[in-house]
């Protein structure tokens, strides 16, 4: 096991409630965590970096979506893996705002319903994510 390393995890939320999931690919030859596993989108923070900037340069690298500060909000802290202080945040945006996948093997709109039924197919242990995710988008 290497060195910890600090992530973020967020949680994309259309006004329709619907949430954008990510699946990652296969590694292309180099050995991944959780290959063809369905995911929140996230990354991991470089240093200096505040979590909520991290956030904002993934969704931006990943997804090509412009997000603000204020779209966002941190709803839980978790450890897991090689990661410590996996920040989760979740972001609301525009029903315009379309993103375009740039990294991973698909990306998918699914509901709340759809996530919890993933199980086994949800990478790391993001089903902890849920039930915070569940109150905060009632919030």
């Amino acid at each position: 096991m290497g060195d910890k390393v600090s992530a973020v995890t967020f949680i994309i939320v259309r006004p329709d409630g619907t949430i954008l999931m990510q699946k990652r690919d296969d590694g292309r030859g180099k050995k991944i965590a959780y290959p063809n596993k369905w995911c929140f989108p996230g990354g991991t923070k470089e240093e200096r970096e505040d979590y909520i900037d991290c956030v904002i340069r993934e969704a931006e690298e990943e997804y090509n979506l412009k997000l603000k500060k204020t779209d966002c909000r941190l709803i839980h802290i978790y450890n897991h893996d090689d990661i410590e202080n996996d920040n989760v945040f979740l972001c609301r945006i525009d029903q315009n705002q379309e993103p375009a996948l740039e990294e991973g093997a698909g990306m998918k709109w699914m509901d709340i319903n759809e996530i919890e039924k993933l199980g086994s197919e949800l990478a790391w242990v993001q089903n902890e994510i849920i039930p915070r995710l569940e109150k905060s988008l009632s919030q």
